[in-house]
């Protein structure tokens, strides 16, 4: 089976200030199209999107550097119906010193506000802000990615030793708070798949109290899951009840989901169909003898995306799981990533997705079973309510 990639990716490139001439700008442009309509599951995308294709051919061949080509590509991407499209711009030459840096601000979006959900005692955001911007950019709202996703990308990549400033609501008043960015210390670990974007590993897993066990992390990969696999065989052995938080989950490896789901259930959990190169792909777990005996909830939301949302619904659909929390981005198709002309990297569509029941949740999302939605009056009270819902169960 193919190792499917299944993940949703945020374009960091700052660009390469200099004047590309027509010929570049049109190698560009007809090299994401060639790849965009091979890997696609449509055989008539070029016939489907002719008129679209030749309006933003023209307009990138008057894009005056390779920052606004990338621009006019993903302008023209965002047009389709479908997601995972996008382009990454070359900065080899960018002016500022971009690099990860130290965010103690956890943000959770609820009812279409970011919300400041955890943090620390030295930050200068308090559980319960709503974050309205940052740096004064705020979220996109016409972007496939959630808001949150956007802000967070905002506070964590920058200019170390410049000022922040984040504008936010506080006990119903705006305000704005000010800090110096740092250079974040300790790297988390890094998976790189191809010529995909490198991304941090990010994992946390805590008792939060004699009888629930809670694990967050930001992708599904190979060392993700080992992680996941010993905690659920030594800190939460004896606890009945696990939460799995990926409300804040860019996706990854579909396979390593399927082998999650291998770890947590006593079924085979069908998840669904993937159409790849015109072929279906039906994977599903093998149960394991040595796994999670307990009940298993898995949190969603809107910053749930890909192969998150593959899972939460497979794990749904198959009743291994109590999903809980709000609907989900509905990004869900699988995707690769490959190399453009003048160091361009492309990510495209390469097949498409129907659950085990017969659900297509791309643009849709899907919907949990249990709807609970936090508040900044909540999270200010230390109250993520779907956790606090499961504590009390």
């Amino acid at each position: 089976m193919k190792n499917i990639l299944i993940f949703v990716f945020l374009i960091f490139g700052s660009g390469l200030f200099c004047a590309p001439q027509d010929k570049m700008n049109a190698e560009v442009f007809d090299a994401a199209i060639n790849e965009v309509a091979k890997f696609h599951y449509d055989g008539k995308f070029r016939q489907k999107y002719a008129e679209k294709i030749n309006y933003f051919r023209q307009k990138s061949l008057k894009s005056v550097n390779f920052t606004e080509l990338g621009r006019v590509l993903n302008e023209f991407f965002r047009q389709l119906d479908d997601s995972h499209l996008g382009v990454a711009v070359p900065s080899e030459k960018a002016e500022k010193i971009f690099v990860p840096l130290k965010n103690d601000a956890r943000l959770l979006e609820s009812d279409g506000k970011v919300l400041v959900c955890e943090t620390s005692r030295s930050s200068v955001f308090k559980c319960g802000d709503e974050l309205l911007s940052v740096n004064g950019c705020k979220a996109d709202v016409n972007a496939r990615t959630g808001a949150a996703f956007q802000l967070n990308h905002k506070l964590s990549f920058g200019t170390p030793g410049t000022e922040m400033q984040a504008v936010i609501i506080r006990d119903g008043k705006k305000m704005t708070v000010r800090y110096i960015a740092e250079r974040l210390q300790r790297m988390p670990d890094i998976f790189k798949f191809g010529v995909m974007p490198a991304m941090p590993e990010e994992y946390t897993s805590k008792l939060i109290d004699e009888r629930t066990g809670y694990i967050r992390f930001g992708l599904f990969s190979p060392n993700i899951v080992q992680k996941f696999k010993k905690d659920i065989n030594t800190i939460f052995l004896k606890v009945p009840k696990l939460i799995i938080d990926l409300r804040s989950n860019s996706g990854g490896l579909i396979l390593m989901g399927v082998h999650m789901a291998s770890f947590l259930s006593g079924k085979r959990v069908d998840f669904g169909k993937m159409i790849i190169d015109g072929q279906p792909l039906n994977p599903k777990s093998y149960p394991q003898k040595k796994r999670w005996r307990g009940k298993v909830f898995i949190l969603v939301g809107r910053n749930s995306y890909s192969t998150a949302e593959i899972f939460a619904l497979a794990m749904q659909q198959s009743a291994s799981a109590v999903v809980i929390g709000e609907k989900t981005s509905g990004m869900c198709l699988p995707s690769v990533f490959v190399p453009l002309p003048h160091g361009f990297k492309l990510q495209t569509v390469a097949g498409d997705y129907i659950s085990a029941g017969g659900f297509r949740p791309e643009g849709r999302g899907m919907m949990p079973q249990i709807v609970i939605k936090n508040s900044a009056e909540s999270l200010k009270n230390n109250r993520d309510m779907p956790i606090e819902y499961i504590r009390n169960l």
